[in-house]
């Protein structure tokens, strides 16, 4: 385990740079050289000539510039040593206190690894390239059920009989190859203990520093009580005669039992591991109840559900009603979630109640069809109307009375009549519930109202008993919409009109411009005329040439709207 904190501390070590002294001292060499020549150099022609009849002056004359080159090198070398002296020692003790700070956070961090490694709850192994087990961490002690970790250490996992009777010899050999593996539900027999349990493995190489495996690092997790409560929960779902399921944190169908596949008829089969819980109560893709409990959505369980509450009975749990699939079923849920040991939500469960025929039949119910935005209406199998809510009046006018035991067909307009019940005869003989089908209504006082209409049916047993109407006014809707397109057409008529004036002023003005322009031209040849006179002309010339392009502009567009337009 030390070969792990090791590769990181080398990897955390600042390297050492070097100041280039020798770059340093060839640039003042350099330097001393060009002072030297510069001094020795008579410069100007008069301190030649002072100096070429006396050679004993010359010499002289020399022999002082040496020595004033040779102090001036001496004092430039030992201020740039010193300069060069302090710099180092300033970078050498810099180096030193992030050398330091450096080691300090690697140590701790050294420390905090083993602290982790040594307290996990997981079980951790390091195998060497031979297969020997070299660490060993405490949670690995009593998942392999031996007294110390030590008793594992030197044990070749690649030669245990164990290890090769639950197929882990492949995954070993693999990790040590270089890939990283992951396999689930393992049921391992301790070599050294005999101790049976279902494990989880996880292998991660371990590289040193040439990037070459070194090692292998093993997670082991003992499963065992956790699938025993899971094959537990599982005979108690699936035995239960009330409808539910179960998902996990990141949404998936752990369990659904039988009722749920009669209730929904979506076999378990299909529905395991899936994120499909939504389509045994819509038809297109919305959170269930225990979607928005897993994501603590629960100011979105009030907006999407007719009725819900906090359970009184169950803690963290949720309560829900409401009508579905278009008002076809009216169903009660409950989602509740499950804690893992330290008091995590690891899934939740939901159950399912359909009391539809509950709801139509109670008073308690029948106040929520009464007082519902749309008309729900139920139908015998001959078409009769059996049941209205108050919703009839205020839609065609009628009183509910006046129509129990009418044919349904005398409210629809005459002319959606036939559309209408072959749409109901065909839902009915492929048992397929319409959505949102159009119709058109008579209402009392003769005038026609829009409606979207959605069927269900009412069963006895395997027999059809009574169909169910929901019926949505769309009046305004409609009435809104063609009074926009009205109103689109009016706006285009318009501009239609607005256009072909344009045109037809345009082409007027041509002829009578054209003189305007012409008059002019031929009136500046004119030699008697003023100065005044021809600036005016030419004036009224460019304002008429100025016109002709704008009335170009305008039959030019006219042209391209009438081209758009056919």
């Amino acid at each position: 385990m030390n070969d792990i904190t090791e590769h990181n501390a080398q990897e955390g070590k600042p390297k050492r740079t070097r100041i280039p002294l020798s770059i340093l001292f060839m640039t003042s060499v350099t330097l001393i050289l060009l002072l030297f020549l510069t001094a020795v150099d008579v410069k100007t022609t008069s301190d030649v000539q002072k100096v070429s009849k006396d050679p004993v002056e010359i010499v002289r004359l020399y022999d002082y510039k040496s020595k004033m080159v040779a102090y001036f090198c001496i004092i430039l070398i030992a201020f740039m040593s010193s300069a060069a002296l302090i710099t180092y020692n300033r970078y050498e003790n810099n180096l030193e206190r992030t050398v330091e700070e450096r080691t300090a956070k690697l140590t701790e961090v050294m420390r905090l690894n083993q602290d982790i490694i040594r307290n996990s709850p997981v079980g951790i192994l390091t195998i060497d390239q031979d297969g020997e087990i070299e660490y060993a961490n405490p949670a690995m002690r009593d998942i392999a059920g031996v007294k110390s970790e030590n008793d594992l250490l030197g044990l070749n996992v690649l030669k245990l009989e164990s290890t090769n009777e639950a197929g882990l010899v492949g995954y070993f050999t693999m990790g040590l190859g270089g890939r990283s593996f992951e396999v689930d539900d393992i049921t391992y027999t301790s070599h050294t203990s005999g101790k049976k349990s279902i494990r989880h493995y996880r292998g991660v190489p371990l590289y040193d520093d040439k990037k070459e495996v070194k090692s292998l690092l093993l997670l082991i997790e003992d499963v065992t009580e956790k699938k025993k409560a899971e094959e537990e929960t599982r005979w108690i779902i699936n035995g239960a005669s009330t409808p539910m399921f179960v998902i996990d944190t990141d949404h998936r169908i752990r369990f659904w039992n039988k009722a749920m596949e009669e209730l929904t008829g979506l076999k378990q089969e299909n529905m395991l591991a899936t994120r499909d819980q939504w389509k045994a109560f819509y038809d297109d893709y919305m959170p269930t109840l225990s979607d928005l409990l897993i994501d603590g959505k629960f100011d979105d369980i009030a907006k999407l559900y007719d009725k819900s509450a906090k359970s009184k009975l169950i803690s963290g749990a949720y309560e829900a009603e409401t009508w579905l699939n278009e008002g076809i079923r009216y169903l009660t849920l409950t989602a509740a979630p499950i804690y893992d040991p330290q008091g995590m939500i690891v899934a939740v469960v939901e159950s399912v109640k359909d009391i539809t025929d509950v709801a139509l039949s109670e008073e308690r119910y029948r106040n929520i069809v009464e007082n519902a935005n749309d008309l729900i209406m139920i139908l015998n199998v001959r078409g009769s109307i059996v049941f209205a809510n108050n919703k009839i009046e205020d839609l065609l006018g009628f009183r509910i009375a006046d129509l129990i035991g009418e044919d349904f067909r005398n409210l629809v307009q005459p002319d959606d009549r036939d559309r209408v019940m072959e749409a109901l005869l065909h839902s009915y003989q492929m048992n397929i519930p319409l959505r949102n089908f159009e119709v058109r209504f008579m209402k009392k006082d003769g005038t026609v109202s829009f409606g979207e209409m959605s069927s269900g049916y009412m069963k006895h047993g395997e027999n059809i008993t009574g169909i169910q109407l929901i019926i949505r006014d769309v009046t305004e809707h409609k009435m809104a919409d063609e009074l926009r397109k009205k109103q689109i057409n009016d706006l285009k008529d318009l501009g239609q009109k607005k256009d072909d004036f344009m045109s037809i002023a345009a082409h007027e003005m041509e002829t009578p411009l054209m003189s305007i322009i012409n008059a002019p031209n031929s009136m500046l040849d004119d030699a008697n005329l003023t100065a005044e006179q021809k600036h005016n002309l030419k004036a009224i010339l460019s304002d008429g040439h100025k016109l002709r392009i704008i009335i170009d502009r305008i039959l030019t567009e006219s042209r391209l709207k009438a081209d758009k337009i056919n």
